[in-house]
């Protein structure tokens, strides 16, 4: 996986984030809760980063290939 493709992958999520937070608390009116209204749009942000991120970190490990990451090479 190429510098460029680990770019895209980091962007998307943060754009995926974006739009969550931005969906959450201004389109479907968090925004009219306060403060609970604002922890909530960010925890669906942070929920969704993680949920775009998991993914490309297993790749990384090599999980998504077949390869346990904790297995051991002998």
């Amino acid at each position: 996986m190429g510098f460029d493709s680990l770019l895209l992958s980091v962007l998307k999520a943060a754009a995926q984030a974006a739009w969550a937070f931005f969906n959450c608390y201004f389109l479907r009116a968090g925004i009219l809760d306060g403060a609970p209204g604002l922890i909530q749009a960010q925890t669906h942000a942070v929920n969704t980063l993680f949920k775009y991120l998991k993914p490309w970190e297993l790749q990384q490990q090599g999980s998504l290939s077949g390869k346990h990451p904790n297995s051991i090479d002998l």
